[in-house]
Parts: structure tokens; sequence; C-alpha cells
């Protein structure tokens, strides 16, 4: 979207998904008041029974439906994403091999026990380190000048945004498993802070990896 365009872009996608896991939290509270827990048959807080407090039966129904065709076409795309970003790694491979490797390394995750989950996931926080750290290190090694120049740098590509609006949600969209976050919270109370502190966390390492980026690379960052 452009130099200026783009932290406008990623700190207004921050802002509004921060503000709707809050307004889902309020959605779970009011929820678990409305189905009592013996009305409930076992089943958790989660986005089924928002559709069940609204709407009932049917309302549970469609939300599930919504809930899993939401699931699976994130984990599509979380594939189809890693498979591209192993093209990167491994050049000469043929793209479908990198996507079915990716798929199937997401499978095997499912052989992990439960309580190993939460070191699993911390990788994804060391692999985006390492990633801010590998480009920081190839810009000061890149081929030509050592610092990259503001020369065709486009400081506002409108026609760009909506490919950025796309990048941005990926990257910042975590509403499919919010609900199981917030059900494990032991103060829920603090939710609000949190979100807005993980989302600006987010943002930050976002717009200061861009900016490195145009930084370094100048026109040639994608």
């Amino acid at each position: 979207g452009g130099l200026n365009l783009t932290p406008v872009v990623i700190l207004s996608m921050a802002a509004l998904c921060c503000w709707t896991t809050v307004l889902i939290a309020r959605c779970l509270d009011r929820a678990a008041e409305l189905v009592p827990e013996g009305a409930r048959g076992g089943e958790a807080v989660d986005w089924p029974l928002i559709g069940a407090a609204v709407a009932g039966r049917p309302g549970r129904v469609a939300v599930g439906i919504i809930f899993f065709v939401d699931l699976v076409s994130s984990g599509v795309r979380a594939q189809v994403i890693s498979g591209s970003c192993l093209e990167v790694v491994f050049p000469g491979v043929d793209e479908r091999v990198l996507l079915a490797a990716a798929g199937g390394f997401t499978i095997a995750t499912l052989a992990v026990p439960t309580h190993y989950l939460s070191c699993l996931s911390s990788a994804g926080l060391l692999a985006a380190v390492a990633f801010a750290a590998a480009l920081a290190v190839s810009g000061a090694f890149v081929e030509g000048e050592g610092e990259g120049s503001a020369d065709g740098v486009r400081l506002a590509d409108v026609g760009g945004v909506p490919e950025a609006l796309a990048v941005v949600a990926t990257a910042l969209l975590c509403h499919s498993m919010m609900c199981g976050v917030y059900g494990r919270m032991a103060c829920k109370e603090h939710f609000a802070t949190t979100s807005v502190c993980a989302f600006a966390a987010a943002a930050a390492f976002y717009l200061a990896v861009g900016a490195v980026g145009y930084w370094v690379y100048e026109d040639r960052v994608q």
C-alpha cells in the first residue's frame, strides 16, 4: 500500500481486530449467562454456544457450520502460505511438493501431546524473531550500497491496499481460536488489557519489519 498507507492499514486492522476480540469475550460471558451449565450438555463456552444463546438450536447449527468452514479455510490458507514461504528456502523444489510437506508437518503435530502444545506454539515466536534477525543481517550484506536510498520508494499506492489488507488480516486475525484462549484465562477481567497489549506488540513488530524492509530493499520489497 506504499510507505505511508501501510502503517495506516496495519494500525487500523490491529485496532479493529482488538476491538472485535473484546466484543467476542463479552458475547461469551453473556452466552454463559443465557445458557446455564446444566443446559449445555458438557459443551464448552464457544462459538456454537453464542449461536444457541441468540437463536436456540438453529443458531447453534448455523454458527457451528460457519465456524467449521472458517477453520478449514484458515487451515488451507495457512498451508498455502507455508508452502509459498518454503519456496524461498528451497527454490528448486516443485511448489506442490512444498505444499504437501507443509500439510504433512501440520498433520504430524496432531500427534504432539496436549501439554506440549504450548511449547510448540512458542516456535512461532522464535520463527518471527529469527525472520526479523535474518532480514536485518541479509540487509546489512545486500549487494550494492550498504543502505537503501529513497529512490523508487512509493509513499502511497492505493492500488496495493486490497492486497495489503489481505496480508495484514491473515497476520492479525485470531478470532477462531480466541474462545479457547479466553476460556482458559484465570483472570478474565484482564482480557481487554491483555488483548490491547498483544495487538499493539504485533502491530509494532510488523511495522518494524516493514520499515527495515523498505529501508534496505527499497521498492524490491514485496
